[in-house]
């Protein structure tokens, strides 16, 4: 996406069934031409996961958006030095 980018909706498309019903509702209220699906990748998720994501946003038919850092949530913790816990995350 960028700035010229008019989408009246952006589903957060995380590949599980909640969010694919998201889309689903948002495209039939506002069109395939006005949804935009966004991943967020970790770069840490299981392979079927990002087969599901692709699959899915082509069944769907509205454009899918990935956005990445780089760095795994483990990576994240090791360079920020951070102990992972329940507690907190560093972002």
């Amino acid at each position: 996406m960028n700035a010229q980018s008019s989408f009246r909706a952006v589903v957060s498309f995380s590949g599980g069934a909640q969010s694919f019903v998201a889309a689903q509702r948002a495209l039939a209220r506002f069109g395939s031409e006005n949804v935009a699906l966004l991943f967020a990748d970790t770069s840490a998720e299981d392979p079927d996961l990002y087969r599901f994501v692709v699959q899915g946003a082509a069944a769907l038919g509205a454009p899918l958006h990935v956005v990445r850092e780089g760095r795994t949530p483990q990576q994240v913790l090791r360079d920020r030095r951070f102990m992972g816990s329940g507690r907190g995350a560093p972002c």
